[in-house]
């Protein structure tokens, strides 16, 4: 917390001191300098958007004109030749675009055609190495770093104040910050590692962040069979898929399901080679669109569809239950008074007992939710209510209700939350019983309906 404290008075301080800068020379109405004569003694600086004008001009408008959903360039400063920064254009699920430069918080627009500069923040560098995407049409980045500070924060670019805002979460596991992430609809996912995972000790947790939580979730560890992976790589974030390069190969994983698989990849190849050298061409560039990866470097563009280089091999999920021995120390620690919990226990059986068998139906807790093993981490709330439900198909209006969603007046905004629910419930799930317990269906009555099958885990022996 200390660090967190201290590292926001440095930022503002920061902030309060470029902006002193900037008032020393003239600048157009969007509040940019028009040239960076100003900052001559500082060849590092830029000002807000700058970048842009770094890009070969020609590459940057056919991207931009391009049917692409998402691509990433690297500019280089004509000042400084160490500066580099990565151009970053995504397009949401609605169809909405922004284009910033990773890190520099000053500069976010949302129009392709006009560029014109959507933000009003004086934030440069709390988000570098962070993994951006779209929530409700808003624009999140998950993670980052300033200079020396890791951070796990989760921030948005606010439509009411313009300003970069922090959304509140619960502290972090410690290590998040150095963590693999990658995003699906309904949550965050934290593969906690610090490093190359080769150099890992012990199984490594898997912890995921709703949307639209405050709570983290352990939900399992990851599949030892996986060997190639590295703290704070950058995903590629398909229409299907999850895609992280590392070593040469391409570690894919099914949004669907959660499952992975680990195969050859030209394009990784390709990057492997070309930044390794240290000396990126000006015309490198990757992107994307549905599940087809692009990259361009040095005169060459690779093309290549994850659909068709993971055709082979079987699928394996990328998320398994901890053994009991190997459980993280929080997750260990058992009951504090052991008696206190037995004569509890045989309390709860007396009036148990004395309760008609249609009471114990309707009201007592399924079996798979009376788990023998108290070191196993807590089930989430919506798993807890979905299993203690004496029905196993529900209309999309019945599990709206049970999920907490029976009040928003939006059916899209009630349909989209609703996915949201059913796949983190389903990845939680599959990470402690090995399957996902709910399944959307077609009605057998009415082919015009979809229902929802509840599939409870088999009862512990």
């Amino acid at each position: 917390m200390w660090k967190q404290i201290l590292f926001a008075l440095l930022l503002a301080l920061a902030a309060a001191t470029s902006t002193a800068q900037v008032q020393k020379g003239k600048s157009d109405v969007s509040g940019c300098i028009p040239d960076s004569v100003l900052f001559n003694e500082n060849s590092r600086w830029w000002y807000p958007g700058e970048p842009l004008q770094w890009a070969d001009s020609t590459l940057l408008d056919s991207l931009l004109n391009s049917d692409l959903e998402t691509f990433s360039l690297t500019a280089q400063s004509p000042r400084s030749l160490s500066v580099r920064r990565r151009i970053h254009c995504m397009r949401s699920p609605e169809g909405r675009t922004a284009l910033f430069v990773i890190g520099d918080h000053r500069y976010i627009s949302y129009n392709r055609e006009t560029l014109e500069n959507a933000s009003q923040s004086n934030v440069v560098g709390h988000s570098d190495g962070a993994v951006p995407y779209w929530s409700d049409s808003t624009l999140f980045f998950q993670n980052g770093r300033a200079n020396w500070f890791l951070h796990a924060q989760r921030l948005f670019h606010s439509q009411q104040t313009l300003e970069m805002e922090q959304s509140q979460t619960n502290a972090p596991p410690e290590g998040a910050e150095h963590a693999f992430v990658f995003v699906l609809d309904s949550a965050a996912y934290f593969v906690m590692l610090n490093g190359a995972l080769e150099f890992a000790k012990g199984p490594t947790s898997v912890i995921s962040l709703p949307h639209d939580g405050m709570d983290w979730l352990r939900l399992g560890k990851l599949n030892p069979s996986i060997t190639k992976l590295r703290s704070r790589t950058a995903p590629w974030h398909l229409s299907k898929y999850v895609v992280a390069i590392n070593s040469g190969s391409a570690l894919v994983i099914r949004k669907s399901d959660l499952h992975f698989k680990l195969v050859p990849s030209s394009i990784a190849v390709k990057m492997q080679a070309e930044l390794g050298l240290g000396n990126v061409s000006r015309d490198f560039w990757l992107g994307w669109k549905g599940d087809t990866m692009m990259l361009s470097a040095s005169g060459e563009k690779t093309v290549e569809n994850v659909t068709e280089i993971t055709r082979n091999g079987k699928w394996a999920p990328l998320i398994i239950p901890f053994d009991d021995d190997e459980l993280p120390p929080e997750e260990m620690e058992g009951p504090k008074d052991n008696w206190g919990l037995v004569a509890l226990a045989l309390a709860a059986l007396c009036i148990a007992l004395a309760v008609s068998l249609w009471i114990i139906r309707r009201k007592s807790p399924p079996p798979f939710l009376q788990r023998s093993n108290l070191d196993a981490p807590p089930l989430s709330p919506h798993i807890q209510t979905l299993l203690s439900q004496p029905k196993h198909q529900f209309t999309s209006e019945e599990l709206d209700t049970l999920l907490g969603l029976g009040d928003v007046p939006s059916p899209e905004t009630r349909r989209s939350r609703r996915a949201r629910i059913v796949q983190l419930v389903n990845a939680e799930s599959l990470a402690l019983f090995g399957k996902p317990i709910l399944e959307r269906t077609r009605s057998e009555t009415d082919k015009r309906m979809f229902i929802y099958v509840l599939s409870p885990p088999t009862s512990p022996e």
